[in-house]
């Protein structure tokens, strides 16, 4: 695994996710049904409707065992972050969410919202064979083109706001989880 910083606050974990770990969340994807990807269900009354069709909620889907192989991946990703930032964070929500993307699909430009105790936003790509989709975060002038096994490590305030550009052809997947 190799470590490096794109920008001040912005890391890049290559590699970080292995083969196997992408094999087994490779799985889960392909188990599920297109209801399944309909479950998520936000808390937030000025919910937009934008996560529908686009969210798969583990904690709601899968049985114990197979959620207990998740969070060996979420600790392993979860103990390498921690370490390179020197700091005690508790995770809100872990692996527990998968985000696909299908053609035309995008992300707004926003900011993973500190005001909840987010400090650190966390993006692992499971595939690359794609077309757009890219990270970008406008305010740094940085744009990250997806690779597979890869993580973005970032910040959770205003300097970071960042945007997912449409996906123009293929399906993308990611896992996300916060620090908090």
């Amino acid at each position: 695994m190799e470590i490096s910083e794109l920008k001040p606050g912005i890391i890049a974990f290559y590699d970080l996710i292995s083969v196997d770990d992408i094999k087994l969340i490779n799985y889960f994807i392909e188990k599920a049904s297109e209801s399944d990807w309909n479950k998520f269900n936000s808390q937030d009354p000025n919910y937009s409707g934008h996560w529908d069709n686009r969210v798969l909620d583990l904690k709601h889907f899968y049985e114990r065992k197979q959620l207990m192989e998740l969070e060996a991946i979420q600790t392993k990703v979860g103990d390498t972050v921690l370490k390179y930032l020197g700091k005690q964070y508790r995770s809100n929500d872990g692996i527990k969410l998968l985000l696909r993307a299908l053609p035309g699909h995008s992300m707004n430009i926003h900011i993973d919202d500190d005001s909840n105790g987010c400090k650190y936003g966390i993006v692992g790509y499971l595939n690359d064979d794609y077309e757009g989709g890219e990270l970008v975060f406008p305010e740094l002038g940085i744009t990250v083109n997806p690779k597979e096994h890869n993580l973005i490590l970032f910040p959770s305030y205003f300097m970071y706001k960042h945007e997912v550009k449409p996906v123009i052809s293929g399906t993308r997947y990611s896992l996300v989880t916060w620090l908090h």
